[in-house]
């Protein structure tokens, strides 16, 4: 009975505390294993049970091991439940499956991984939602790629299918969202694809990102094919590719090239570089170019349209620009407006108008012969000559026609080449045309009227000898407004003065010419003379007939104007005599005021205000000026100040070049000379005062930093109502070449950290880097120094040591949650070894109550002699 009883425990198959062997050659056991058992023609068998049998096993170990004869395979126990083996999956493929029945999975929500060289290459995670109108969907997220690669917690339907690495995952947290490889891509919104590249992100909801790198379709069914640094923020808006294009307005679509943007409703722009569309339907084939931005067309109004070329823009509805600097104002519907190659603005000058500039000339080919060839042709050449073959109407809205034609006179008719004739003597009056007179022209006592020059180099009108006071020389029109008139006189001899008078008012002189060659002009009623002149006495009045100088002014002021295209001045010159010359000079031309010999000063009642000295140097409240301006006291403008510029654009406008190594090489110089270093009082700088009290998101600039081709590069802004943001430029569209860096956590350790004083400040304990220590580890957050260390020390920039501490925090997170994976693996090992720890002593204890049981010594595999 004992000996039925151990073989039974053999067959079983129960861990013993001792090695037992089953054999038939008695051979010991293998020292690696506890029970051994050797055949040549027999087998090992292990219970076999029905389904009801294996279900009834009261508290089944973990490890136990049935054969199941329902199902006709082996199960055994896992800490979940029973496990069936199954027979057939097989490395070389596998027949006899069961649709429906056999699977490779799990039966619980617990994720599924699949592992390559023991790296997780594909998960599978449950994912449940239950939603009210569609009630509960379980589809299970699946990620492929790299093991970082995540999907975002409550997200179903999910789809990763690989890429991905250190520091670039790719991640979703849109449901039914895909991401097809690439790294560091997103996929954000319900349903969302990025196919791949690299940095892109789809957040719009059923939008797309087909590649690229750096490209965003956050619009609703967006779509970005391609390129770089793409975004489609308008809802179904797309862009082709290219790059930095932007499409933020519904059903907008830029189909590719570069910095093109289309915000207008169903916006259009096809390539090119710099265009925008931002009318509704507006459209832009292409063109524009990249010179800072400057080059670009621009279609602003409902339906506007520009084909292509550069700078042209349709800011009129239905309006079309085409060719080169054509613009249309947004008051001009309907405008058509084609310019040519010369680069200055062509602009619209009403609406529906068709207006072209065409300098090299404009044909219109209005009839072909069989071959093509123009047989009549409308042209209008780069002089604006017309060339027709006929035109039609009586042409008198016609200009620049051809006067150079061929007269003859035959009687009375008067004709002109190409059959045109006048018949002279049916016209009213005489005609006197334009012709040589052979003999004196009398008019019979009749005036000349209508007339509106008279043009001779001697011309005699009167007689002269008329006894008449007053007689008329000469009259103009038919009113008689003015006449010449003989003065003062009886005869020839005595008449001594020649008068103009306006006979439509009185009968008054007006100008007045006497024989010895005194002019006057005289009032209305002519008792006043407002402008005289003595030609004895050389000097002119003007309000005085006794002038006291060469020019004399009573009772008024002297004004000197110019226009737009005449130089206005006043010019004074003093005696020379020697070195004491005097000069005064007003004048527009050359100089504004100029005096010679001495300074020119400024006085008001008895007191110096101005002064400028013979070295042109100007003194405001300093009489002896050092410099070119010296200003005594305070001193506020109310416009633009320019220093080195002659027109200023700003408030204060500092221009200037400095350039070389000395600490005076700059542009301005703002020094506090009251430096006492022996008290505590605070001397200040440069203060700045500007931003709001309230910020609210200005972004006010305090400082701006530009290169010289006018690029922001760097600014001091107010960020919030109390702090201030010290930035540089970023932008991923001033980049290329983007890779992650080849720094590390490593780098960051060889950095020194030292404590030190500077020489200037003895005593005074400071902690931080050594410029030319860090230049070796990482030197971009340095500048290099030159040989003078006063005026170029070498520098350290501590906030360029930022992208070193993130990317050293990134590597030593990555080496953390790597660390705590491995612990979490080696806390369950070692909880599973304290149960089979725990497990042996039992079973070693109930060996020994065995062996006790049949009589078998401590150390013994088989029993004693006389117990068999």
């Amino acid at each position: 009975m004992r000996t039925l009883l151990f073989f039974c425990l053999l067959a079983l198959g129960s861990p013993l505390a001792a090695q037992v062997s089953v054999n038939q050659d008695n051979s010991a056991p293998d020292p690696s294993a506890m029970l051994d058992v050797k055949s040549s023609d027999k087998g090992m068998l292990v219970p076999r049970m029905t389904t009801a049998q294996r279900a009834a096993i009261a508290n089944p170990a973990t490890g136990l091991l049935v054969f199941d004869t329902d199902t006709e395979s082996f199960w055994y126990r896992d800490s979940g439940g029973w496990v069936r083996l199954i027979s057939g999956w097989n490395l070389s493929g596998n027949t006899g499956t069961v649709d429906g029945t056999n699977f490779i999975g799990t039966t619980d929500n617990v994720a599924l991984d699949f592992r390559v060289n023991n790296a997780r290459g594909l998960r599978l995670e449950y994912a449940e939602e239950t939603d009210p109108l569609f009630g509960t969907t379980v589809a299970p997220n699946l990620i492929g790629g790299f093991s970082g690669n995540t999907v975002a917690t409550g997200v179903i339907g999910a789809t990763i299918s690989g890429g991905g690495r250190t520091g670039g995952i790719n991640a979703t947290s849109g449901s039914f969202s895909t991401i097809g490889g690439g790294f560091l891509n997103t996929a954000n919104g319900y349903g969302d694809v990025v196919s791949g590249g690299q940095v892109n992100g789809a957040t719009g909801g059923f939008s797309t990102v087909g590649g690229g790198s750096f490209n965003t379709a956050n619009g609703g069914s967006a779509v970005v094919s391609g390129g770089q640094s793409n975004n489609a923020t308008g809802s179904s808006s797309t862009v082709g590719g290219g790059a930095l294009n932007n499409t933020t307005a519904q059903g907008a679509t830029v189909a590719g090239g570069e910095l093109n943007r289309a915000s207008g409703l169903r916006a259009t722009v096809g390539g090119g570089a710099n265009n925008t569309a931002s009318g509704t339907n507006a459209t832009i084939g292409g063109g524009g170019g990249v010179l800072g931005g400057s080059l670009g067309n621009t279609a602003a109004g409902y339906s506007s349209t520009v084909p292509g070329g550069s700078l042209n823009s349709a800011g009129g509805d239905y309006s079309l620009a085409a060719g080169r600097r054509a613009k249309i104002d947004a008051a001009h519907d309907g405008a058509f407006l084609f310019s040519d190659g010369n680069n200055v603005d062509f602009n619209s000058a009403a609406a529906d108008e068709f207006a072209a500039r065409a300098t090299g000339g404009v044909r219109f080919v209005t009839a072909i012969d069989g071959s093509g060839n123009p047989t009549q042709t409308v042209s209008i050449d780069n002089t604006g000559t017309v060339t027709a073959a006929a035109f039609v109407g009586d042409g008198s809205g016609l200009t620049g026609i051809p006067d150079d034609q061929t007269l003859s006179l035959s009687g009375t008719t008067l004709s002109i080449e190409g059959g045109n004739s006048v018949n002279l003597s049916t016209l009213p009056g005489d005609n006197l045309g334009n012709h040589t007179a052979t003999q004196a022209l009398d008019m019979n006592d009749h005036d000349i009227v209508n007339g509106r020059a008279i043009r001779a180099d001697s011309l005699i009108v009167g007689d002269g000898n008329s006894n008449l006071d007053g007689l008329t020389l000469l009259r103009f029109n038919t009113l008689r407004a003015w006449e010449f008139q003989q003065d003062k006189g009886s005869s020839a001899a005595s008449a001594t003065h020649l008068r103009l008078r306006n006979v439509s008012n009185s009968p008054t002189k007006r100008f007045f010419i006497d024989t010895d060659g005194r002019v006057e002009f005289r009032s209305a009623d002519g008792s006043a003379t407002h402008f005289y002149f003595d030609q004895g006495s050389e000097k002119m009045g003007i309000g005085t007939t006794t002038p006291d100088e060469k020019m004399h002014i009573n009772d008024g002021n002297l004004k000197i104007s110019q226009t737009a295209t005449a130089t206005a001045s006043l010019e004074l010159e003093g005696h020379t005599n020697g070195d004491n010359q005097r000069s005064w000079t007003i004048a527009t031309k050359g100089h504004a005021l100029q005096v010679d010999g001495s300074d020119l000063a400024f006085s008001r009642e008895g007191s110096e205000k101005m002064r400028i000295d013979t070295d042109g140097n100007v003194g405001i409240g300093a009489t002896t000026p050092a410099n070119k301006l010296s200003v005594s006291g305070s001193a506020d403008f109310s416009g633009n100040v320019g220093i080195g510029i002659a027109s200023p654009a700003t408030r204060l406008h500092v221009e200037g070049a400095a350039s070389g190594s000395t600490s005076t090489d700059f542009v301005a110089t703002i020094k506090n000379t009251d430096t006492d270093a022996t008290n505590s009082t605070r001397y200040n700088g440069l203060k700045i005062q500007a931003g709001k009290d309230n910020n609210n998101g200005a972004n006010s600039r305090f400082i701006a930093f530009y290169r010289p081709d006018g690029s922001e590069i760097g600014t001091v802004r107010q960020d919030g109502a109390s702090t201030i943001n010290y930035s540089t430029s970023s932008d991923v569209r001033l980049k290329q070449h983007i890779v992650p860096t080849a720094y590390s956590l490593d780098d960051l350790l060889k950095i020194e950290v030292r404590d030190y004083e500077f020489r200037t400040e003895p005593g005074r304990k400071q902690t931080g880097f050594i410029a030319q220590d860090l230049y070796k580890v990482y030197p971009a957050a340095v500048s290099k120094g030159g040989d003078d260390v006063v005026i170029d020390p070498w520098m350290v920039d501590y906030g360029k040591l930022t992208p070193l501490l993130v990317k050293s925090v990134q590597d030593q997170q990555a080496t953390i949650e790597a660390q705590q994976k491995r612990i979490a693996e080696l806390e369950a090992q070692v909880s599973e070894l304290e149960t089979v720890k725990n497990q042996n002593a039992q079973l070693a204890a109930d060996i020994r109550a065995i062996k006790a049981a049949l009589n078998m010594p401590e150390n013994s595999t088989t029993p004693s002699t006389s117990e068999k």
